[in-house]
């Protein structure tokens, strides 16, 4: 026989079943009234449990998530239209305006100076679009987890 009380652990193995149990344990439980207690009240806990009836849903569940779920319309509205247009316009003016000031400084390089500038240009460019589709992705990835 154990001099120490069991367990929690132990305690609830006995009340859920008695014959896989430790012997001396088993031999414990049955000789010390604290433990004996504690054995029938977790006992009695998982009869208890056992009888009680499934949890059922008296609504659907499915038709209160798709109200909530906002569905976004296929196409650009006419808002988005009106600010993509004013953008295009307002580069294109831009690139207008200075094109006059811009021209004169490439036509006083070699052509291997402006190959170089255009070249470094369009690999920074990459190197952010690259960039900006990585973090589109993680922040995608986060969105999956939720």
């Amino acid at each position: 026989m154990r001099d120490q009380h069991p367990t929690e652990k132990e305690i609830v193995q006995f009340a859920l079943d008695k014959d896989n149990c430790e012997p001396d344990v088993a031999e414990h439980i049955n000789v010390c009234e604290k433990c004996r207690t504690k054995a029938e009240t977790y006992r009695i806990t998982f009869e208890g449990m056992k009888n009680l009836p499934t949890p059922a849903f008296d609504f659907d569940l499915s038709a209160l998530v798709m109200e909530r779920i906002e569905v976004k319309k296929a196409g650009y509205s006419v808002t988005d239209m009106l600010i993509y247009s004013i953008s295009a316009i307002a580069v294109i003016s831009l690139v207008f305006i200075f094109l006059r000031y811009v021209a004169p400084i490439f036509s006083q390089f070699t052509v291997m100076g402006t190959g170089l500038v255009i070249v470094t240009a369009l690999m920074i460019s990459v190197f952010l679009l690259l960039e900006s589709y990585k973090k589109h992705r993680r922040q995608m990835n986060k969105l999956d987890l939720l």
